[in-house]
Parts: structure tokens; sequence; C-alpha cells
């Protein structure tokens, strides 16, 4: 037969085991918030750009447009009110990231940029936000882009497109894009005719006048494209008698269906079928 032995604690002793179990409980949903919103120690870490703020009411994620840009800060439009502007305060820790994905830098953020954040507030009047995270959505999915080339500018490392049909800032129209390359960017050029064997190339022999197809990362508001991939037509290619290259530039037509096409007369301008 067990026998149990009834325990008496004081009040005291009730106090301390309550206070205890609250400690212990209070140090686990710190600990979850931490996960869930970001590091932010009570200590703070005197090269942090934060440290000068003592940090008040966490805010959930909102979203606005940056106003105004300093060589550390930003003045953000929360929410889209431009009468309240907020003093973006990057801290050592804050994740700065674009929509589609990837690590950007502080330096990458720009005026008329739409951006998204969560962090705390900064002081008690709610002008300073000090962000856990934030995420620029005025750059693009990776897309492609075909349009004959307007100007090239070599030393830059870019070259300019015609007219592109897209949707910028809500507002369809037809644009002029910057398309920039760099070392990792792979260019390559059609080797036949209606064929889509293709062949690498250097991204600086991109001419006037040809038609390209870029694959990239665009930036909305500098109407920037950083490209990943550019095709370009082959002006050295001829046609047979009777036909000739087609130059179509309808909206949906792919860089193969509408670059360098040998056709019959008549027939430019449209979204062919490549035929092998």
């Amino acid at each position: 037969m067990i026998k149990y032995t009834h325990i008496k604690l004081t009040p005291a002793q009730v106090l301390l085991s309550i206070i205890g179990i609250g400690i212990v409980l209070t140090g686990l949903l710190f600990a979850v918030y931490q996960m869930k919103y970001g590091n932010f120690g009570l200590i703070s870490n005197a090269a942090d750009p934060c440290a000068a703020y003592t940090k008040q009411k966490p805010f959930g994620q909102a979203s606005g447009v940056i106003a105004s840009k300093s060589t550390s800060t930003f003045v953000w439009n929360m929410n889209g009110d431009a009468a309240t502007p907020k003093v973006v305060v990057p801290c050592a820790g804050t994740s700065i990231t674009r929509q589609a994905g990837g690590a950007i830098t502080f330096a990458d953020l720009q005026v008329g940029d739409h951006v998204d954040m969560m962090g705390w507030y900064g002081d008690t009047t709610k002008t300073t936000v000090l962000p856990t995270w934030i995420r620029d959505n005025s750059t693009s999915l990776s897309q492609e882009w075909g349009a004959t080339v307007a100007s090239v500018n070599p030393s830059a490392s870019s070259f300019m497109l015609n007219a592109v049909d897209l949707v910028l800032g809500g507002v369809k129209g037809s644009y002029q894009l910057n398309v920039k390359y760099t070392p990792s960017t792979k260019c390559y050029t059609n080797t036949t005719n209606n064929s889509k064997t293709t062949k690498p190339v250097s991204c600086s022999s991109v001419a006037v006048g040809q038609t390209v197809a870029v694959t990239g990362l665009l930036d909305d508001q500098t109407r920037t494209v950083t490209a990943n991939k550019i095709g370009i037509s082959n002006l050295s290619l001829s046609c047979p008698n009777n036909l000739t290259l087609n130059a179509c530039n309808a909206a949906g037509c792919s860089w193969y269906a509408c670059t360098r096409q040998c056709l019959p007369a008549g027939t430019q301008n449209v979204c062919p079928t490549p035929t092998p």
C-alpha cells in the first residue's frame, strides 16, 4: 500500500514557486518570440546602429514607399501615410532581401522602392523604426523580354531596349529598359536559321538594331534589368530565295519564334512556329 505524504508550503514558498514558474515561462516565450521576429536581445551591441535607441513596442508586417534615403537610414511612408513618415534605422542583424528571393544590401534600396518590413519602434512617439527584416518588392521575379537594341554602352556593360510592353507601378504601357550584364551573365546566339542551335558569345557583341531576348530581374523603379541570360540575334545569317528574315516583336513571342526566322514575304511581325 502506497502512503502519500502531504507537504504543507508556507505562503512565502508558494509565492516563490509561482515566481519561478513565471520566470521559466517568460524565458520560453522570449525565445519563441526571438525565433519568429528576430534576435533583439536586451544587451545592445555598441557597433549596432540600433544601440542608440530603446526598443519600444513591436509592430507587425507593414508596407510602404521609401521617400528619401541617407547613408545609413531612410524615410518610409508606412502603410501609405506620408503625413507621419517613419525614419528607418537598419540594425546590425536586420535581414534585407528582394521579393524574388536572395539577400541584398542597404545600398540596393532606392528612393521610390515599395518595401515591407517588421520590427520595433525605437521611441515612444513611434517615429523611428528598427526593422527585424526588410523585403524590397520593387525587384520582380525573373522574366524574359524580347526587343530590339536602341543603344549600347560597353563601358558600363549595359544597353537600352526599345519599347517593351509591360506593367510598371500598376500602369500598363510601353517602356524602354536598361539592361545590365555582369561577368556571370550568359550570352549566346543562334548558329542556323529556324534552329535552336546556339553558341556562347561575348555580351559586349550586342549591337544597335539586333533583336535580343533578355532574362533577368527587373527593378521597376529604375527600369533596369540585371540580366542572367541574353540571346542575341545572328546578323550574319541569310535566307534562301523568296524568304525574308522575321523581325516580329509581338507580345508573347519567344526569342526562337521571333528572332532571325526565314519566312515567306508578308508573314513578318507575327509569332511563327519554329521549323527545325
